[in-house]
């Protein structure tokens, strides 16, 4: 029999065998082996696996041919010179120190279109109190941060110019800091608040010469170091909103300058010296010298067992002395605002004292203050005076300066009811962050207790030599704030205050309007990222 025939035989065969299966043979048996269409069927099945599986290879393969080809194009430079240089690994690592677990980035390109060799270094990014990226060695480091503020001030009376009841954002703030390597750091923040436009906040960069942080240089733009109360507590430390009156209106905020700082005595001192322009609320300086600014803090008890509620007790002092020629900044003193030319700042607090338009900060500058804090377990207790003088002129083609004294004090405390405690006013972890549902992660978040009595008084002379119109305003305040903060979790923070304001004289809020003090009912939500 031929190929052909036999070929033919077989298949003939084969379909007959398929056809009888199909239509059911009455003579098969149930314990014979299985048809031959399963047979074919299987065979289709494996046929069709085989074809995908080369297909994917073959694609494979491509992928890998033009990879290599685009690695020759681009040269040997962009080759990895050594382990750092290869791509970081995907597995994670945990931290205690620095929160959730972390995700390698990988590597990071140059900025710069160059031939020089590149040292690429993988990064890891954390999620905390902000955004970070670090190097494995923590030589360099990243930080994003975020603070947002929104108030609802609600006052007994307005009228006064553009003050009114409503909304407000205080602050808005973007800050980037971190360092280049661990010696030396910098940062970078803007801002926006009430009406104001967008502005530089801080602009600095930190030299850590001595171990241990015992000397440091700082150069930029910053919180100067003048009262404890400025310098020590960031304001989204606060006890109250705000600050105290005197600091409010009198403390340098930002200036742009130079110190030295530093911690000794294994935690027990704080010190600080600069020289900086001395202008508050502006960038430029109308005089050749510069303000010197100081201050030291000491914590006398800070390792002692036998008084162990005196580990945390700060007392100290602060000064700063210097020469001024600017217009007033800011033109009117208030009681719950910051100091600030924000032309939105005079619709969210009424002011005790507007300066005439003529007047200028013209010559010595001499301010001094003493402070005590006192921080134990859920205790925070805090006090400070200030006490000095400032020149003005009443024009700018005045015959003399004015020298009005400045006189101030503040006392203050805070008190955790749910248990939080506090060796300084930082951050506070939350004991039992707010989550209603029940079970072992149900909590309230945070509570504390508030209040401060705080008093500000500015010599006759600005009523007597013609600095102000003494039948529109006074030259004495006091400020009562009593509330309680409800921290929801690390990042959401709200206030609740209410601050009484007595004025020493009547205190004019519109036309034949006077009064002699003033309430505020204030709610703050604050997030902190």
């Amino acid at each position: 029999m031929s190929f052909l025939s036999e070929s033919r035989f077989w298949l003939a065969s084969f379909l007959s065998i398929a056809v009888a299966t199909a239509v059911g043979s009455p003579t098969a048996s149930s314990q014979e082996a299985a048809p031959p269409a399963d047979v074919l069927q299987q065979f289709e099945l494996r046929l069709k696996a085989l074809e995908d599986e080369n297909r994917e290879l073959r694609d494979q393969v491509k992928s890998l041919v033009e990879s290599k080809s685009a690695d020759a194009e681009s040269g040997a430079d962009d080759a990895p010179t050594s382990s750092s240089d290869a791509a970081a690994p995907t597995s994670t690592s945990e931290d205690p120190t620095q929160g959730e677990p972390s995700f390698d980035v990988g590597e990071t390109e140059s900025t710069a279109n160059t031939a020089a060799p590149k040292n690429k270094r993988p990064l890891k990014a954390w999620l905390d109190k902000g955004f970070e990226l670090t190097s494995e060695d923590e030589e360099f480091q990243l930080q994003f941060h975020n603070e947002t503020q929104v108030d609802y001030r609600l006052f007994d009376r307005t009228g006064q110019g553009t003050v009114h009841n409503g909304f407000f954002i205080p602050r808005q703030i973007w800050a980037f800091n971190g360092r280049l390597t661990k010696k030396l750091e910098y940062m970078a923040s803007f801002s926006r608040g009430y009406a104001g436009g967008i502005e530089l906040r801080d602009a600095f960069v930190n030299l850590k010469v001595l171990d241990e942080d015992r000397l440091m240089f700082k150069i930029g733009r910053y919180r100067v170091p003048y009262t404890y109360e400025f310098y020590a507590l960031s304001n989204t430390d606060l006890i109250s909103p705000e600050r105290s009156v005197f600091a409010l209106n009198f403390s340098n905020v930002r200036e742009i300058g130079a110190m030295a700082w530093g911690e000794l005595f294994d935690d027990r001192v704080d010190y600080a010296a600069g020289l900086y322009n001395g202008q508050r609320n502006s960038f430029e300086d109308r005089n050749d010298e510069p303000t010197f600014v100081g201050f030291f803090n000491v914590r006398p008890f800070r390792h002692s067992t036998r008084f162990p509620f005196l580990n945390y007790l700060n007392v100290g002092a602060s000064t700063d002395v210097g020469n001024l020629d600017d217009r007033v900044a800011p033109p009117a003193l208030r009681t719950s605002v910051t100091a600030s030319q924000a032309s939105g700042s005079s619709t969210a607090s009424p002011a005790f004292i507007d300066f005439n338009e003529s007047v200028r900060e013209n010559g010595r500058r001499t301010m001094g203050a003493v402070h005590a804090a006192l921080f134990y377990k859920r205790l925070s207790l805090l006090a400070e005076w200030d006490r000095g003088s400032t020149n003005y002129l009443s024009s700018p083609t005045a015959a003399g300066r004015v020298s009005v004294p400045v006189d101030a004090y503040y006392v203050q405390a805070g008190f955790f009811l749910t248990g939080e405690h506090v060796t300084r006013r930082a951050p506070i972890k939350v004991n039992r962050p707010f989550n209603l549902r029940r079970g072992p992660d149900f909590g309230i978040g945070a509570i504390e207790l508030a209040a401060r009595y705080a008093t500000l008084n500015l010599g006759d002379e600005v009523f007597t030599r013609g600095l102000a119109d003494p039948n529109l305003w006074t030259n004495q305040v006091g400020v009562l704030d009593v509330g309680f903060n409800w921290y929801i979790n690390q990042y959401l923070k709200v206030y609740l205050d209410w601050q009484r304001t007595e004025f020493g004289d009547p205190v004019t809020f519109g036309k034949g309007r006077f009064f002699v003090n003033s309430d505020l009912f204030w709610a703050r939500l604050q997030f902190l990222f």
